[in-house]
């Protein structure tokens, strides 16, 4: 079934309350990525030096 990383919509979320469950790993540099576009959405673009 498809499913996205919405990067543009930045929420604080708690898995907790939510009761989120783990059901796959992402696939290597994944996290990485979403960080790329994260990043810059919160002002740290200093930080990709």
């Amino acid at each position: 079934q498809p499913c996205v990383v919405a990067t543009t919509l930045i929420h604080t979320l708690d898995w907790r309350q939510r009761k989120a469950k783990f059901i796959t790993q992402a696939e290597d540099g994944l996290f990485d990525e979403v960080l790329l576009r994260l990043i810059p959405l919160m002002g740290g673009e200093h930080l990709l030096g």
